[in-house]
């Protein structure tokens, strides 16, 4: 098979094990085909980055390519995590060092002079000054990368991360300067410092089989008590020592030494170690070391310009389209729409917060995003484990079981979280499905069974789960089970679910009234009971805004408002448009004292702090009535027009209110099909053509 044919074939398998992310699928490993083609036509690492939300299968996805594409060899994975994975980052360096000078894949034949190497009886093999020039064509993975920040994603102050500076050079030229002056080295060379002292203030001392004289022990942990044969804890090594004597070289930092020198030449350490053993005095042992840490520590560069490289992490922040924190509960399809507008400049928007500019540079511009995935993606992956757990079962205890449509619902219910991807499927399906298969096995019987569970219902605090015999339609089993999500849903904990749903619902309509445009989603309640919300659609347009679209803004901020209230009696309503008011409020201060919206035109350097008056703060009524009166008059009238539109719409946004009380949330296709069954008015009010200033400007010119 041909590399292309691998390539085709590799798409089809991940398409087939993977869901929702054939696009996906399809990115990744067209932006790795250059360089599995044509590797030699590369001068600069290929850099592939793939950000999303967590639990979106980033890592596996990328697994799964390397294991196919036959590269498992020659892929190194690092993982940038804070737990645990800071040290996979502090000792990259090394880890490279380790690797490629075993493979003796080094840029430039220089770092070592004949003179040098034969120095301490290294031999000059003619056959590596060739391969040391070949580039190196690895794979590295740098998992949870945003970890790997230089900048505090708050406060915006740079952070210094030495660990990570060898990364940014693979990722910019390929070429690493490694400095094998790591801290094992280190701690090595300052013992031996303080051995060559120790050994010219006691030049009498003689040494044996690389061990100090058992009499020598009182003076080293008088001399030397920081070290460890001091510590009163290690009691076997005192008594070893009190027998033999202690051991000259550390046993790690001799592991440590004949390692590095194996790697430079095979077998050299062994004969390094020998030669320790044969020395009696101190000084020539501390001076022969000397000479090896010496050379094992000069510096080199490795060549990896030929590599490929994957970026994996999560930005959330990228995600957050509302600016609000996202419900966990938010309808699976909302979701997805929303996360895939998520575009490469949002991206690396919420890369600045954690990486400086240049650093963002060396990623590139090949960035994949993951969205959510779709409902039909999440029941896909459920339908697929409970086949999986149907199989095995029956493999092992020959039992054929059925999942009921009801319990499939069940786990979606309870276990789909958007926001956090796949994982809590898994556990939820694990935590419905295996209590049943118990019932299963202690109730000793062998015929087809089905699993169910009893009501359609799951916004409950708990439900029963039931087995059943297939055959005689006669009961196994049956568990009662507590539901997490169902009793947060419960409409006990939400008595006002209705008042939301109409508040929502009501700035939903007007919104898409006045400007054509489909809500993202509707929101009647968060999983905690605490709110709802409304998402517009995302505005690419950052163009200043006009008086048009500002009348409109202020329209749908007193829908909500006014809806309740044409609903509902006054003393019934909610005391919770704050947040609307307050939106209003300042974008009527700003419009009409600092952004020249009243005649005659005004301005006002005061900041547009809260008062009873609607004004800036400080800039007093009586300075300049008639802008304030003017100011009053355009809220009013926008107050009457949302009135009227509420009144006009009041039968589409009441059935809106229906589906949101026994769905919480509905999505743009589902508000879409309500207004084309309920609306009314749609499409009478005149809304500017998109085009309009340049259609102006051009009309203008025909007619001057």
């Amino acid at each position: 098979m041909n590399k292309i044919e691998k390539l085709q074939e590799t798409k089809t398998k991940l398409k087939s094990e993977f869901v929702g992310i054939n696009e996906i699928i399809d990115k990744v490993v067209d932006s790795i085909t250059p360089w599995y083609l044509t590797p030699e036509v590369l001068e600069r690492p290929v850099v592939v980055s793939l950000w999303g939300l967590t639990g979106t299968g980033k890592t596996s996805l990328i697994r799964k390519l390397i294991n196919y594409l036959d590269l498992s060899g020659k892929t190194l994975l690092f993982d940038c995590g804070e737990q645990g994975g800071s040290s996979d980052t502090r000792l990259f360096s090394e880890k490279l060092d380790e690797l490629f000078e075993a493979s003796q894949i080094l840029e430039n034949d220089v770092r070592y002079s004949e003179e040098e190497l034969s120095k301490i009886g290294v031999e000059i093999n003619p056959e590596a000054e060739v391969t040391r020039t070949n580039p190196l064509d690895y794979t590295f993975i740098f998992d949870e990368f945003q970890y790997l920040k230089t900048k505090n994603p708050t406060t915006g102050e740079e952070e210094s991360r030495p660990e990570g500076r060898a990364i940014w050079s693979l990722m910019d030229s390929g070429l690493i300067d490694i400095n094998s002056y790591n801290y094992k080295l280190k701690s090595l060379m300052d013992y031996l410092e303080d051995m060559e002292v120790f050994s010219e203030s006691y030049p009498g001392i003689e040494i044996n089989d690389g061990r100090f004289p058992r009499e020598c022990v009182s003076l080293l942990k008088q001399q030397l008590s920081y070290y460890r044969w001091a510590e009163d804890e290690e009691e076997e090594e005192d008594k070893e020592a009190s027998k033999k004597g202690y051991k000259v070289l550390f046993d790690e930092d001799f592991s440590f030494l004949i390692k590095k020198l194996n790697l430079l030449q095979k077998g050299l350490g062994f004969k390094v170690g020998d030669k320790l053993k044969s020395f009696t005095k101190l000084s020539d042992f501390v001076l022969y070391i000397k000479d090896y840490i010496e050379l094992i520590s000069k510096p080199k560069v490795i060549n990896c310009s030929k590599s490929l490289i994957f970026v994996l992490g999560n930005l959330d922040e990228a995600f957050d389209l509302t600016g609000e924190d996202l419900d966990p509960d938010i309808d699976a399809d909302v979701y997805h729409e929303l996360t895939s507008k998520v575009n490469c400049m949002d991206i690396k928007t919420a890369l600045r917060k954690r990486f400086r500019d240049e650093q963002i540079g060396r990623l590139g511009n090949n960035i994949i995003i993951y969205p959510s995935l779709r409902r039909c993606d999440f029941e896909e992956i459920i339908n697929r484990e409970l086949q999986r757990i149907k199989n095995k079962f029956k493999n092992h205890n020959g039992i054929d079981i059925t999942f009921s449509p009801r319990l499939k619902n069940l786990i979606y219910s309870e276990g789909c979280f958007p926001i956090q991807g796949v994982r809590p499927l898994f556990s939820t399906i694990n935590y419905i499905v295996s209590p049943l298969l118990s019932l299963i096995l202690m109730s000793g019987k062998k015929e087809q069974v089905i699993l169910d569970v009893s009501g359609e219902n799951f916004n409950v605090p708990q439900i029963k789960l039931t087995v059943d015999s297939l055959g005689d339609k006669s009961r196994i089993g049956e568990k009662l089970i507590q539901l997490n999500l169902g009793s947060l849903r419960s409409p006990e904990r939400c008595k006002k679910l209705g008042l939301q749903a109409i508040h929502e619902a009501s700035h939903a309509v007007v919104y898409h009234l006045l400007t054509s445009k489909l809500p993202s989603a509707i929101i009647a309640s968060n999983i905690f009971g605490s709110g709802g919300y409304m998402m517009n659609e995302v505005d690419t347009d950052s163009s200043t805004e006009n008086v048009w679209e500002l009348r409109n803004d202020i329209i749908v901020s007193l829908a909500g408002y006014y809806g309740e209230r044409h609903f509902f009696e006054k003393d019934m309503c909610s005391l919770g448009a704050s947040s609307d008011i307050d939106t209003v409020w300042r974008r009527l201060r700003d419009a009409y004292y600092q952004s020249g919206m009243s005649t005659p035109m005004s301005f006002s350097e005061k900041s547009v702090s809260i008062e009873n008056t609607g004004l800036p703060f400080g800039f007093p009524v009586e300075e300049n009535p008639k802008i304030h009166v003017d100011l009053l008059g355009f809220f009013e009238d926008c107050c009457e027009k949302t009135k009227e539109y509420i009144k006009d719409e009041s039968y589409l946004i009441a059935k809106i209110s229906e589906y949101l009380l026994e769905n919480r949330s509905m999505s743009t296709k589902v508000f879409k099909k309500f207004v084309e069954d309920y609306g009314k008015t749609f499409g009478e009010i005149n809304i500017p053509d998109e085009n309009y200033y340049t259609n102006t400007i051009k009309e203008y010119i025909n007619e001057y």
